[in-house]
């Protein structure tokens, strides 16, 4: 067996042991340099989402080089359109062909350049791409190793992409799109772990709907799931990157907060009733003002079980709904 046929063996291997995709494209583009031996390489996926091209992973650019690359549309440059038609294209000296866009890899003397597109069920889900500093440094053999690359990297990433969404559909919530309520005690546990491990707080926002049943009645249950829709996003603008936002049944959201005490929870709750005061809910020509009641409870001061916390939390929710208060810390509520 020859070294390229040992190699790409090596590549198959190892992506088919992973079901993260970045971390495929990562080992795939090393063993591509290993390979070819060519001193540049990129890979970029299509997000259809972001209009075009995204830089996935890079090796041997400088920053002038990527900031051309970091994004490309369809049809732009040689990576576009290759994404664009689905064949490889191989340039032998890329100073003299107008296909080449990205003036920063003639600029520092970039020669040669192959690119080649990653096919997954027929659909081109990505781009790779090497360079060379030698004008003809790569030729038709090259194109082939990298065709022989991208076949087993397109069919890796594919299928880790499809178990990715596939498990984005088992855990998300079909309405809203966030985490639903078997999902919120695999988070939960995992906080909560975390948490007692490394000796930091763990507070839990639980909100409710003070008037779905209004708008169900009023304006019918399209526009009750619109309110749904809409407090998703509501919240998750509101609350940070690393907290956990969960659709736990019916009208009621979880938020999960690491590292966050009581008064810190209790200013991002806050937070939450001062967005939602300018917010209407708007169908056709009519239009209702909405509020939330929302509950806090706290790991360590009101439980260190994951069902207790949520207990502390539906209960301290059930306090500020019959308090008209909007807000409620367990601690507060004399439960404890």
């Amino acid at each position: 067996m020859s070294r390229e046929a040992v190699a790409l063996n090596a590549v198959g291997i190892v992506a088919c042991q992973l079901l993260d995709w970045h971390g495929i494209i990562k080992v795939a583009a090393d063993k591509a340099l290993e390979i070819t031996g060519v001193k540049g390489l990129w890979i970029h996926m299509v997000r259809e989402t972001k209009g075009g091209l995204v830089l996935e992973c890079h090796r041997g650019f400088s920053s002038a080089v990527l900031e051309e690359i970091r994004a490309m549309s369809i049809g732009q440059g040689i990576p576009g359109l290759v994404a664009r038609t689905g064949y490889p294209i191989l340039v032998t000296d890329i100073a003299s062909d107008p296909r080449v866009t990205t003036e920063a890899l003639k600029a520092e003397g970039w020669k040669t350049l192959a690119c080649i597109p990653l096919k997954y069920r027929d659909k081109t889900i990505g781009v790779l791409g090497v360079t060379n500093y030698v004008v003809a440094g790569l030729d038709k053999h090259d194109l082939q190793v990298l065709e022989a690359i991208g076949n087993i990297i397109a069919l890796a990433v594919g299928s880790a992409q499809l178990y990715e969404a596939t498990r984005e559909l088992a855990v998300t919530d079909d309405l809203t799109g966030v985490y639903n309520a078997r999902q919120l005690r695999v988070e939960l546990r995992r906080e909560l772990t975390r948490a007692q491990r490394a000796d930091t707080p763990l507070s839990l926002i639980m909100s409710d709907v003070d008037s779905l049943k209004v708008v169900n009645d009023r304006l019918g249950h399209a526009a009750g799931d619109k309110l749904l829709k809409d407090l998703a996003v509501l919240l998750r603008q509101t609350i940070r990157l690393s907290d956990v936002l969960v659709r736990y049944g019916g009208d009621e959201f979880v938020i999960l907060l690491p590292e966050t005490t009581p008064p810190g929870a209790l200013a991002i709750a806050q937070r939450i009733v001062s967005r939602l005061a300018s917010y209407r809910l708007k169908v056709d020509d009519k239009e209702m003002p909405v509020s939330l009641s929302l509950g806090i409870a706290a790991y360590p001061q009101d439980a260190s079980d994951p069902e207790e916390l949520l207990c502390c939390a539906d209960q301290a929710m059930y306090q500020a709904k019959k308090s008209k208060s909007r807000l409620s810390l367990y601690t507060d509520i004399g439960l404890a």
